[in-house]
């Protein structure tokens, strides 16, 4: 659980601030920490330590089975690494403050327009709801701190990987295809598009899901089509579905559910004359495929999902080396 690097340089920050027992800092002083050209005030480290508070909360009640969640709670509690709730939650913090301070200077060093600290985020945030339209112009009319900041968060990282990935990365034809060997060929980007046309036996009643009879019988069903033979009609009300030449592809609806995603995906890696059974979306399932004609799932088809996925690792890479190489400054108002 413990956080690496950089976080343990901050950890002093609301320590030496006067920190409750939770670990959120006081308003008590203007002391700021300088990372980079971004400042960040006694108040937007209380910010950022808001919204980690319920992260570290249950992280550390699903490792340790210690509830802080509680307003009585006693976030001095450690772990068995010798670590309290509130000294894991500011480690959350400095790493989450960290890393929009990179990219907002990667932003800065591009010319891309960003906010002015948390003074601008303020500024916004009246903006906005003083407008009753919201920044997106869709009806939202009350905004808080946390959700503005983090819509213009999203909206900033995706301007800087728009930028970089246009201006800045280029990348041979010989590292998009080592790059599409390294990537998950189950993937949606990757898969290509396929027609198919299935029987299908399922426990559509996810309560009865468990049940021996219904394992009894799915077997029995898969076992009659691998042998050749005619599917059994299912003995009693077991809450099986049997669907008939069904049509299932990419883009169509029918079973167009995650059930259905779930059995199109296993599809891919099947051919007509094929039947496989499992337990897709909860549900215990057999599948004959009658037909499957499949398009596309090659490096050709792929080339620019393969390009979008390299961008986005170049870019994770970027802010973590400009993360890496912070410097921090402490200053005293």
């Amino acid at each position: 659980m413990k956080l690496a690097g950089i976080c343990l340089i901050f950890c002093f920050m609301a320590a030496g601030c006067g920190a409750g027992q939770d670990g959120r800092a006081s308003e008590a002083g203007e002391e700021t920490a300088r990372i980079n050209e971004y400042t960040v005030t006694q108040e937007e480290y209380n910010f950022f330590y808001d919204m980690n508070k319920a992260r570290a909360a249950s992280d550390f009640y699903s490792e340790y089975g210690i509830d802080v969640s509680g307003a009585d709670a006693d976030w001095d509690t450690e772990n068995e690494e010798g670590i309290s709730a509130s000294e894991y939650a500011e480690e959350l913090t400095v790493q989450a403050i960290t890393r929009y301070a990179a990219v907002w200077t990667c932003a800065r060093e591009r010319g891309l327009e960003t906010l002015d600290g948390y003074s601008g985020l303020k500024e916004k945030l009246e903006e906005v709801n003083s407008s009753g339209s919201g920044v997106t112009g869709y009806g939202m009319t009350k905004w808080t701190e946390e959700n503005l900041f983090m819509y213009l968060y999203q909206d900033l990282e995706s301007r800087l990987l728009k930028e970089v990935g246009e201006n800045e990365f280029e990348f041979s034809e010989a590292e998009l295809r080592a790059h599409y060997e390294e990537m998950d060929k189950d993937s949606l980007a990757l898969r290509g598009e396929l027609r198919a046309r299935i029987n299908v036996w399922y426990c559509a009643d996810e309560s009865a899901a468990d049940l021996p009879e219904v394992k009894q019988y799915l077997g029995t069903v898969y076992e009659a089509l691998t042998g050749g033979d005619e599917a059994p009609a299912p003995a009693g009300d077991l809450g099986i579905e049997r669907l008939q030449d069904h049509e299932i592809g990419t883009g169509m609806t029918g079973l167009d559910d995650m059930f259905g995603q779930a059995v199109l995906t296993e599809l891919f890696r099947h051919q007509e004359g094929d039947v496989f059974q499992g337990v897709y979306s909860g549900l215990p399932t057999v599948v004959q495929v009658l037909s499957a004609e499949k398009t596309g799932g090659d490096f050709e088809s792929s080339e620019q999902a393969v390009r979008n996925d390299l961008i986005q690792r170049k870019y994770g890479e970027m802010i973590e080396d400009k993360m890496d190489k912070v410097s921090i400054n402490w200053e005293l108002d």
